[in-house]
This record gives C-alpha cells, structure tokens and sequence, in this order.
C-alpha cells in the first residue's frame, strides 16, 4: 500500500474529510480522512461500504431514491435495531481544500451539509450557512464536480455509459467536461427565457387590455384637468371681479352718500321754501277772502246808490214836472214848496257827497253816502208828506213864481249835477269794483300759482323724499352687497393659492366682460359636473400601471434579447469545449480500450438525433434521470475488438463491456480530471490480469485526480496511500477503521 502523507498530483482541490452520522448503516458518526491521491474503502460484502457512495451522492444534491438505493427519504435514516435505537436525523458533510479557491468562495475549506427528518424536512448548509439545494447544486457545478454517473461510479453506472442513449451519453460527457455549470446556467437561461416570453405575453395582454380604458381614463383625465384649470381662472376671476366690485360699490356707496346729503340738504331748502309759499297763500287767501267781502259790499252800495239815483232821477223828474206845469200854470205856484228850506237840504246833501267823493277810502265814501241818501231820502219823504212850508213861508219881494222857480231850477241843476257826480260815482264805483275784481283775479292768479308751486314743489318733495329713501335702500344694499363680496373675496382667497390683491384692478366698464366670462366659465364647469373625481387616481394607478407594464414590456424584451443572447453565447462555449475535448477523449478513449484489451480499437461518432439507439426510457431511468440538456445530436461508440469481429457494444460480453466502460470512464478522467472520483466496485468483474491494468490506468490519473476506490481487488488496494475498512455487527451498525494492505487482504469476501 502507498502511504500518501503529501498532495499528488495537480489538482488544486480534494476531498478532506467525509463526516456521516445516522446516515443507513453508519449509525453513530464516522469520519473518513483522505489525501490527495487514491483512497480505498474495503469490506465484505454487507458491511455497508456502498452506503459510503449514497452518502457522498446524496450530500451533493442526489433527489432520486432509486439512485440512492431507497424508496423514500426516511429510509436513509438509521432505522434501530434490536440493540440501538432508531436515529431522529442523517447528517452527511463533505469537507473540501480549496486552498486554490477552485470553489468561487474565500475560504481555505469549504463544506457541504446535507440533513434529512423523519418527518420529511430537509436542511442544507455550506460552510455551516443555512442555504438551499439549488446553492448546493450551483456550487459543485463551478468546482466541476458533476452529480450525474462521473463524479461517483458504481458498476450499473459504468454499464450505463455503454447502455445511454447517445443524447444521454452526450450529457455524461458534459457533465465529465465542466460543462454542467454551463448547461445549469442555459437551462437557467431558457427557464428564464420561457418565463420572459410568458411575461411578456401577459404584459401585452395587459396592456391590451388596459389600454382603451386607459384612454378613456386619460380624456375623463384631461377634463378633470381642465376643471382644475378652469376652477383656478374661475377663482381668480371671481377675486378680481369681487375686489372690482367692492371698488365700484365703495365708490358707488360714496356717491349715493354724498347724493343723499344733496337731496336732504334740497328737502329741507324745499320745505323751508314750501312753508313759505303756504304763508304766503294764507295771506292771499285772506286777503282775497277780503277783496270777496270788499266786492260784495261795494256791489252792494252800487246797487243802493244807482237805486238812490233813480230815485233822485224820479224826483229830478217830479220837480221838472212841476217847473213845467208851474210855468204852465202859475196859479198852482202856491203849490210850491218851501224852497228855501228845500235849497239848505241840498246844499248839505251836496256837500256830503262831495265829501264822500273826496273821502280818502271806500269805506268812508261808503258812510259819507250812506248819510247822504239818508238825508236825501228825508228831503225826498217830506217834500211827498207837505211838511215843507209854501210858498207863503218864502219872504221878498219877488214875484212867487219867480221866488218858486228859481231854486227849482237851481235845485235841478244841483239835482243835475249831483246826479252827474253820482253817474261819475258810479263809474268810479265800477271801475274801483272793477279794479277790485282785476286785483281779485290776480290774486286768484298768484294765489294758484303758488298752489300749483307748492303743488309741483310737494311733488318734487315727494320724489326728493322717495329719491332720499330710495339712496338710503340702495345704501343700505350697497353696504350688505359689500359684505356680501367681502365674504366672497375671503372665500376665494382661502382657496385660491395666489392672492392678487396687488395686481390691477379691472376698470368698471371692464366688469361686464369680466363677469360674462366668470359665467362661461361656470357653464363650462357645470359640464365637469358629472365626472367622477376618483377618476384622477384611477387613471393615474392605471397610468403606473400602464407605464410599468410598457417599461417591462421593453424590458422583457431585451431581456428576451439578452437570454438569447445568453444562451446562444452558453451553447457556443458549450459546443466549443465539447468539440475541443471530444477528439481528446476520442483518442484517450482507443487508448485505454487499446491498454485494457490488449489490443483493438474503439472511438466515439457523433450522431443526430434520429440516429441514436432505441433504449427504453425506464430501463434508462433506473441509473439516471431523464433531464433535458446536451444537444439534438448524441454521442455513439463504436468498438473494434481484437481478435474478434464485433463492432456493436450491445454484441461484447459482461466483462468485455466493463472494461469498455472503464476504458471510457478513464478516457473522461483524463482529458477532464474532477477534483475527485468515487469509483464503487467497478473492478469487480476485471480478472487478475485486467486488474492490473486497471491498477496501472489508476496509477496514471492519480496525477490527474484524486480517487476514492470502493473495492475487493488487491491490485486495486495497491494503488490506494489510504486504507479505510468497514464491518458490520449484530447491532446492524457499520464501524470504519484504518487498515494497512494486508489486513485489507484478509478482510476480502
């Protein structure tokens, strides 16, 4: 036995230290150290040595119980017997030097953990660190280290490479080559790819969908925006109208005030006026009430005096009589009356009236003839009663009828005369009574003159009152319109973001155009009306969302650009490396067949997909699992046997497809060595002559890689620095020791 206490080889990165606890058969916790090199583990058969490679398999990601040899997760668990108990959990940890950083990871060592309950639950740590299987899966990809059939090979995985189909063969190549961090990041790619597209068409569908409401929503928007516009303009115009308005009121307010004064300070000038005018029409009044007495009197008298003049007249005529019957009839003189007394009568009559034509007034004229006709009217009732003496009474010595009629004749022409002043009289009666009724009529016409200008003068008081009480109305409104405004503009101002106070007022003819087009505004808003304002915040989320979905439409669609790219970029590495290494492995491959056979050759085809061979899919599925990877073509093998003639692998015996498989197995190692390689008994068919060639191809690749080797073969075990050896007692519990070559020997079925 080699003993190997220094690194071989050039690998950067082994295994250190695999830790198994409550895993199958290794019930208590067992720990198998190795070096870089070849390590065996040995036992006979039963012992649980297999259940070393479950582990290994297991703690790097196996999910498949077949490959595990189990039917379900609870079954890798120590079940007890009837010497221990059960175990609750199985714990396996691999432990790696990664001094050369072969994992993407700053640590000097690097382990992956791996428990599993009976109640199902698993867990997975690297380096201690909580993580899943996928972080588990990635990693040993980047340090080359493939789950399927190359990392760990047991004899039915050797026959597989030989029985695979040539697509799932090109897999285990992929795998051999590193090329599975490649394929996980591709089939992560597609994934991504796939579900990009589906994104993508969900997205359009949404936008589709979204988008005519969208539109709707975006023109309800524009109107709500409009609103908010036409709100704002109709606050600000209303604030420069009101704050107008208060102008025009406050200017308006002061020139009904100072109208008011103007019109009360008229009214009392008009009524001081109008009580002037009634003064004045009471005096008319009274004196024209005055002039009515006056008249009347007058027309009285008149009448009393032209009755007393035909009197006179009648009595003129009486005394004419008598002259002319006298001076007809002398012998009636005696008949005469007493002229002497006659003639004194009427010179006091004729004085008195003279008097009472001279008198300064009416009314004394109107005494003084009152007094005359009294005396008048007695002479008159005398004469007619004889009381006046005849002419026996008349002395001298003229004849009588000469002393008779001479007074008569001085008496009528006195009666003459008199009668004459009275006629005058009269006329001047009248013409005063005339003057009188002048006067009376101016007065009547100065007296409806003031009436009708008190009339027209309480008339325009009237108005000047209704005017006054009208101002105190449109003054009293004025100053409620003012506070009504006031209130408005306070409004408007407590919503309304500017205040324009210090900008221009509009002028008052400017009002009129400024409140038509507040009211256009309002109609125009009232149009607003109806649409709902949550609308805004609808179409603003189903904008987001809108936009969202257009960005990430754009962005599903580079990234559909970019994962093709990417995958496109992954297949080009892919098919690069495995054309490079594929005519390597092809000649390594006849090679190794050549050593192993003694002769011979064999090499590797690649194939279409319609031309690999038929295998049934659950006979395939048995060593490994169906995933998709490679490309549509595969790899076919081709055999040349020395000194037989078959050229079909399915047509070489047992053994002879063992060494195939090993031959090939090999050839991968070779051309892309792991970091280790766990091989389970697939020396176990070789004869002792194949063995050592075996032995020597191991010899070879521990250069390359580090070897765990499962085996029963001596010449195998001479190959291994590290010896690990495995039984199992009546406890059913496998027990690892460290064995040296020969007692490795001794412990052989």
């Amino acid at each position: 036995m080699r003993v190997a206490l220094q690194n071989f080889g050039n690998c950067g990165m082994y295994l250190k230290r695999l830790e198994i606890s409550g895993f199958k058969s290794f019930a208590s916790k067992s720990t198998l150290e190795f070096k870089n090199g070849v390590s065996a583990v040995v036992g006979p058969n039963g012992s649980g040595k297999s259940n070393i490679a479950d582990a290994v398999r297991w703690v790097m990601g196996e999910q498949g119980m077949k490959a595990l040899r189990s039917k379900k997760s609870e079954d890798l668990i120590y079940n007890g017997s009837s010497q221990k108990s059960a175990s609750g959990k199985a714990q396996v940890s691999l432990f790696f030097d990664n001094s050369d950083r072969v994992f993407p990871m700053d640590f000097g060592e690097i382990s992956i953990t791996r428990k599993v309950f009976r109640n199902g639950e698993s867990e997975y740590f690297i380096n201690d660190a909580s993580c899943r299987l996928k972080d588990i899966l990635e990693l040993i990809a980047k340090a080359k280290l493939g789950l399927r059939g190359y990392t760990i090979i047991n004899q039915g995985m050797g026959d597989f490479i030989l029985s695979a189909s040539p697509s799932q063969r090109r897999e285990i190549f992929e795998d051999a080559l590193g090329l599975k961090e490649f394929q996980l990041k591709k089939n992560e790619a597609k994934n991504k790819l796939e579900l990009t597209k589906n994104n993508l068409i969900q997205a359009g569908s949404l936008i589709t969908e979204i988008g005519p409401h969208l539109k709707f929503l975006k023109r309800q928007s524009e109107k709500i925006q409009q609103k908010e516009i036409l709100e704002k303009n109709l606050r600000e115009n209303e604030q420069k109208y009101f704050q107008a308005k208060l102008a025009v009121l406050a200017k308006e307010k002061d020139i009904i005030l100072k109208s008011k004064e103007d019109v009360d300070r008229i009214i009392a000038e008009e009524s001081g006026t109008m009580s002037a005018l009634k003064d004045i029409i009471n005096k008319d009044e009274e004196q024209l009430e005055s002039f009515f007495d006056q008249e009347s009197i007058l027309e009285k008298e008149l009448e009393e005096i032209i009755a007393k003049k035909s009197s006179l007249e009648r009595e003129l005529g009486k005394i004419e009589g008598i002259l002319a019957y006298r001076q007809k009839s002398p012998e009636n003189i005696y008949e005469a009356v007493d002229l002497s007394y006659l003639n004194n009568i009427l010179k006091g009559i004729n004085q008195r009236v003279g008097e009472a034509i001279l008198a300064a007034s009416i009314e004394e004229m109107r005494e003084k003839l009152k007094s005359v006709l009294a005396d008048f009217d007695k002479v008159l009732e005398e004469i007619k009663s004889g009381k006046i003496k005849k002419w026996g009474d008349i002395s001298g010595k003229e004849k009588p009828e000469e002393i008779i009629q001479e007074p008569l004749f001085i008496e009528k022409e006195k009666l003459t005369d008199l009668l004459n002043d009275l006629e005058n009289q009269i006329k001047s009666v009248r013409e005063r009574i005339k003057e009188l009724n002048n006067s009376h009529r101016s007065q009547k016409d100065k007296l409806y003159a003031a009436k009708k200008e008190l009339y027209e003068r309480e008339s325009h008081h009237g108005k000047l009152k209704e005017q006054s009480q009208n101002f105190n109305f449109r003054f009293d409104r004025i100053l409620a319109d003012i506070e009504l405004v006031k209130q408005e503009v306070k409004l408007i101002e407590n919503s309304c973001d500017i205040v324009i106070e210090s900008t221009a007022l509009p002028q008052s003819h400017e009002l009129d155009a400024l409140k038509n087009e507040i009211e256009r505004v309002r109609m125009r808003l009232e149009m607003t009306d109806n649409i709902d304002p949550e609308i805004q915040k609808e179409f603003e989320e189903t904008q987001k969302r809108y936009d969202f979905l257009s960005r990430e439409t754009e962005d599903l669609n580079k990234a559909i650009v970019s994962l093709n790219d990417v995958v496109a970029d992954l297949e080009g590495k892919i098919e690069t490396i495995f054309n490079e290494s594929f005519i390597k492995i092809n000649n390594e491959f006849n090679r190794y067949f050549n050593m192993l056979f003694d002769g011979g050759k064999a090499h590797l085809v690649k194939i279409s997909e319609e031309k690999k061979k038929s295998v049934k899919d659950d006979e395939l599925e048995e060593n490994y699992d169906n995933e998709e990877g490679g490309e549509s073509g595969g790899i076919d093998i081709k055999v040349d046997m020395p000194r037989k003639k078959v050229k079909d692998i399915h047509m070489l015996s047992g053994g002879e497809r063992a060494l195939t498989s090993i031959a090939l197995i090999f050839a991968l190692v070779s051309c892309s060595p792991p970091p280790f390689l766990m091989l389970d008994e697939i020396d176990a068919p070789l004869d002792e002559s194949n063995a050592l060639r075996f032995g020597r191809i191991l010899e070879e690749l521990r250069a390359k890689t580090q070897f765990v080797v499962i085996t029963h073969n001596r010449e195998t075990m001479k190959q291994a620095d590290i010896l690990y050896g495995i039984t199992m007692g009546d406890d059913g519990v496998s027990k690892l020791f460290s064995l040296k070559l020969e007692e490795a020997a001794g412990i052989k079925d």
